[in-house]
């Protein structure tokens, strides 16, 4: 006669409360919460108010914090935990690489950027208003307000989201026409702007609201300072310093101006603004014109 096996006594699984189970995992107690709270995880609650986690939940939490880092969403993981096969979760897993290779992309592109202004700001601390004439890459100019309203082209907002989303590679500007010697046809309009070569290595859209500014000669007035955000009205008049050095150096003014805005700080006490005047110009007729590649370059 056969023995009767006997059954095994289950395994004692210990439970612990919130705050040593957050311990244990490495994790903080909101983490434990949040997860409960979008049905990842289970707890037991006391009447004392106390909540429970058993051990048994450690490898889920693990899994968790393993797609959390790939860059999933706590409302994602549910789908992967639960429903997908191993075939799915793989495809899953070569999607979330590409979104974390355009994120590196990204971070890195504006970690350059910045290290650009830092050199830049550098510079402006012992000139704080300099200039130069240079040749300039194409660039692409995306309108977004005049003085006092949203422009209404639904175009611009189809886009303005990814725009934005790459500042400050791209570039907050003023665009404006100088005005004439009377003091007259002063406009402006504020959008932004990029060069060229970024918005297509950084795969910035561009649709029929974006003007297209093509390679040209520009004068590069660079400044930075206390009071810089209050140039408006100089501009308008033609008193802004920048329409000195245009005219010591015998340069018409050929299309469209822009200053693009790189930083500002100290808005309580005046306000410090910093960035670029970029002034398409050529050579007035003139028997003592400078030639352009003779004029001072400084960066």
């Amino acid at each position: 006669m056969s023995e009767i096996p006997k059954k095994s006594k289950p395994i004692s699984v210990r439970r612990y409360r919130i705050g040593d189970y957050a311990h244990y995992m490495g994790v903080g107690r909101d983490f434990l919460k949040h997860y409960e709270k979008c049905g990842l995880l289970s707890a037991d609650h006391h009447d004392n108010g106390y909540r429970h986690f058993g051990f048994e939940q450690s490898s889920l939490i693990l899994e968790c914090m393993r797609l959390r880092n790939c860059g999933y969403t706590v409302r994602e993981m549910g789908g992967m935990l639960r429903d997908l096969s191993g075939v799915e979760v793989r495809q899953s897993l070569h999607e979330a690489r590409e979104a974390l290779e355009k994120r590196i992309k990204h971070t890195q592109a504006i970690a350059a950027e910045i290290e650009r202004l830092e050199e830049w700001f550098d510079i402006r601390q012992s000139q704080p208003e300099d200039w130069e004439v240079t040749s300039a890459e194409g660039r692409y100019y995306l309108p977004h307000a005049n003085g006092s309203q949203f422009l209404e082209d639904e175009r611009i907002y189809e886009i303005l989201p990814q725009w934005l989303d790459w500042l400050s590679v791209v570039k907050s500007s003023l665009k404006f026409n100088a005005p004439d010697q009377a003091g007259n046809g002063f406009s402006y309009q504020w959008g932004l702007s990029v060069e060229a070569s970024k918005a297509e290595r950084c795969g910035i859209p561009i649709n029929g609201a974006v003007q297209f500014i093509p390679p040209e000669k520009v004068f590069v007035y660079h400044f930075g300072g206390l009071g810089r955000l209050k140039v408006l009205e100089r501009l308008a008049n033609g008193t802004h310093p920048l329409f000195e050095v245009l005219q010591s150096l015998n340069l018409r003014i050929t299309g469209d101006c822009f200053m693009d805005i790189f930083m500002t700080a100290n808005r309580k006490a005046g306000g410090e603004g910093y960035g670029v005047f970029r002034i398409p110009v050529e050579p007035k007729a003139s028997p003592d014109a400078k030639s352009i590649g003779e004029m001072k370059c400084v960066i």
